[in-house]
């Protein structure tokens, strides 16, 4: 397409909003919704449009001579033949299409903050090929954005982000006197899942192109034993088991494993504290035990000072808000604290209460019921002289219900925690990244 057509045609109609969504996809390579029925004679507008174009003899008018994009549906199907090759790709919740390949030459500046040598993103790959096809480049960038966030790109970088991580990619041809020309690809990510959605992205990109073939020698995937992945999500406790039960459902209730879920347990004046600079989210476990520790405040009053404010309130079992207020624990708090706990009262929670029992209360519950149900049995048993043997048996038998029973509970309870973690904290949450 002759593109300058279109803003030729747009300053003469002065429709400054069409003008300016074609001015974005020449130079940032985004494609409006409304912006698309022009590219072809397919409703009344664009045919305004191309009937201009014949009559000015644009070359737009010589490049379609034909009419080949007829109508709407002409055009749902010559989107979606772009689509599949890879030359635009419909982004997440947007009106805009990216269009990597529209974008000129001379479009080779992206996001240089992302690219400074400084920025936290160890782990890398890269590999190297004889040449690289054209196009190809910009098929990887059209494959990762569709899973990404946002993304940024130009003829030779990219940058993505997605759920509070960032990846840079970037190709370039590299000669040395005593070597052969080749094509190098190279990638940096803040955590591996997105290294491996680039990586995953070039695997299928060198099968497309059976000619493409990788030097071996050449081929790199860093693992810095030093590098630690963002926690995109701590979970905050009083108790080591309340945080486990709350990491356990986040967990399964993130069934595409975006996530990277890291637990705080308790912890002595003397141990150290979270780094809260690697800390997205921070879901703060409410329970009896967390009201009573003036360090599990004073961390949450830590984490907001540190300048985050993304903090999700998890109300688990046995905690309430009406008694909390007067624990020892909050009674000791100094007056930053306190603020920081009335701020957690005041933030929207996920409730867990009713699935989140711990296994003592839960053993101490099944065995009421088991033994209530087990003298009602014994007195309807006739009495005889092996009483005593049929006593030592129900003791055991009763034991063996207990455990079973308990169990079962607990994992019916981990199957309801992560259906409302997935409802109702997951969304907030990935939100907020």
């Amino acid at each position: 397409h002759d593109r300058q057509a279109l803003q030729v045609y747009f300053v003469e109609t002065h429709n400054k909003r069409m003008l300016r969504r074609t001015n974005r996809l020449n130079v940032m390579g985004r494609l409006h919704e409304s912006l698309a029925p022009y590219l072809w004679p397919t409703t009344e507008h664009s045919r305004a449009y191309w009937d201009w174009a014949r009559r000015q003899g644009q070359r737009e008018a010589e490049l379609w001579r034909r009419d080949v994009v007829v109508d709407t549906q002409d055009l749902e199907r010559a989107l979606g033949l772009l689509e599949g090759f890879d030359l635009m790709v419909r982004l997440k919740d947007d009106l805009e299409l990216l269009v990597p390949g529209a974008l000129p030459p001379t479009k080779t500046q992206v996001s240089a903050d992302a690219f400074a040598p400084n920025v936290d993103v160890p782990f890398t790959a890269s590999r190297s090929y004889p040449a690289l096809p054209a196009g190809a480049f910009q098929r990887v960038v059209v494959r990762v954005a569709g899973q990404a966030d946002w993304s940024d790109f130009s003829t030779e970088r990219a940058v993505f982000y997605l759920l509070g991580n960032m990846a840079t990619l970037n190709w370039s041809d590299t000669a040395s006197p005593n070597e052969e020309k080749r094509a190098v690809l190279q990638w940096r990510a803040s955590n591996e899942q997105l290294r491996a959605i680039i990586a995953e992205a070039v695997d299928k990109i060198e099968r497309f192109f059976p000619g493409l073939h990788r030097l071996p020698v050449d081929t790199q995937a860093n693992h810095p034993a030093f590098a630690r992945e963002p926690a995109q999500v701590l979970v905050l406790a009083a108790t080591d088991e309340a945080a486990k039960l709350v990491q356990a459902a986040v967990n399964a209730a993130d069934e595409m494993m975006e996530l990277v879920v890291e637990m705080h347990g308790p912890r002595s004046e003397q141990t150290a504290q979270a780094d809260f600079r690697r800390v997205r989210v921070l879901l703060a476990c409410m329970t009896p035990e967390f009201s009573a520790s003036n360090i599990s405040v004073g961390e949450v009053e830590a984490f907001l000072r540190a300048g985050h404010s993304r903090v999700i309130t998890v109300l688990l079992a046995g905690f309430d808000v009406s008694t909390s207020w007067k624990s020892a624990g909050v009674r000791l708090l100094s007056t930053a604290q306190w603020g920081a706990w009335k701020q957690l009262a005041l933030i929207p929670s996920a409730d867990l209460r009713e699935c989140s029992v711990t296994r003592f209360h839960m053993d101490t519950e099944v065995r009421q019921e088991v033994n209530t149900d087990e003298r009602a049995r014994m007195a309807r048993m006739a009495r005889s002289a092996r009483e005593g043997k049929s006593a030592a048996m129900a003791h055991q038998h009763i034991q063996e219900r207990v455990t079973t029973l308990t169990d079962e509970r607990l994992k019916k309870q981990a199957l309801e925690a992560a259906a409302v973690v997935r409802i109702r904290l997951l969304p907030r949450g990935k939100q907020m990244l």
